[in-house]
């Protein structure tokens, strides 16, 4: 890359310019594939420079022929190590979404076509090797492309560089892609937040005396700040974590996650704290919705909605 950065600007776009892969698969054309040597490419041509030069200087028959094979070999070797990435077939998968902090991880899937190996492929991006593999004929393997997230939103996967240095490393052929990819990235959870507060008619854990009349629905793990007359008193007689008890409005309408109760709070405070209440409602099995300034996504559960609902809150514009 240091090579490439002291080329004419007109000429460095050409040489770096990639195909760019998407769900749809392509392969690698001979026209993107650059060769150059490696810095063992360059001592074994310093060291049949020397030979050759001696052979002359002595006349040596001997030392000629052997100059020429090495030679040879190493021409043998460059031609291969093009033919390693010539063909090669990649498309990407999708990414699953992570949560800020966290790695995006975006799979790029390569197919080898041919009735020969592929040996050595690696995958790098700004200069460090991302992962590494061989490719059996008329197999697959997927390299995963590796970017840290710093905040929520989306994440683009970008440049990198398909390398090949089999055989030998006297040489390495590269081919640079863009990777037609982007990660959601979820607001990170709050670390340790607040108790669930929840918002509408719906409340099942603050209703006046005139209320009680539900059907009782089932229980969850306590939060500090839950009301104690809705504590399950029997289970911590009987030596079970503390429990609260939900009623079946609650069940059937669902719960709101108000952003307009967070107050005191900046905004992506307001988004993680909203991030850790819905994670804590589903893993207790809860019906929740969601309030945000400009949008609203009504009460559900289950895998689907609270990928909704964090969804919902990574592009929140807040």
């Amino acid at each position: 890359m240091r090579l490439v950065e002291r080329l004419p600007e007109g000429l460095q776009a050409w040489l770096v310019r990639g195909d760019t892969v998407g769900q749809q698969p392509i392969g690698l054309r001979y026209r993107r594939i650059f060769i150059l040597p490696t810095r063992a490419g360059l001592g074994y041509t310093g060291m049949l420079i020397v030979m050759w030069l001696a052979a002359m200087n002595y006349g040596n028959s001997m030392a000629f022929a052997l100059a020429f094979l090495l030679a040879g070999l190493a021409l043998v070797f460059t031609l291969h190590c093009f033919r390693n990435l010539l063909g090669l077939e990649l498309r990407c998968q999708p990414p699953e979404p992570v949560f800020a902090g966290a790695n995006a991880a975006f799979p790029l899937q390569l197919n080898n076509r041919s009735r020969r190996p592929r040996l050595g492929i690696e995958l790098h991006r700004e200069g460090s090797l991302q992962e590494a593999s061989d490719i059996a004929p008329y197999d697959s393997t997927v390299l995963t492309l590796q970017r840290k997230t710093t905040a929520r939103g989306v994440v683009a996967a970008g440049r990198s560089r398909i390398i090949s240095r089999f055989p030998g490393g006297l040489v390495f052929a590269w081919s640079w892609i863009d990777v037609d990819s982007e990660c959601l990235v979820y607001p990170r959870p709050a670390d340790t937040g607040l108790p669930l507060r929840f918002s509408g008619t719906s409340d099942s854990l603050h209703k006046t005396a005139g209320e009680d009349q539900d059907d009782f629905h089932g229980v969850r793990r306590y939060q500090a700040g839950d009301p104690l007359n809705r504590v399950n008193w029997h289970s911590i007689a009987r030596g079970l974590p503390p429990q609260t008890k939900l009623y079946q409005s609650a069940a059937q309408n669902g719960l709101w996650f108000d952003w307009h109760r967070l107050e005191g709070m900046d905004n992506e405070q307001r988004l993680s704290q909203l991030c850790r209440w819905i994670l804590d409602a589903e893993e207790q099995g809860l019906r929740y919705g969601l309030r945000l300034p400009h949008t609203e996504v009504a009460p559900g559960q289950g895998a689907p909605h609270c990928h909704q609902c964090l969804r919902t809150l990574a592009l929140c514009p807040a």
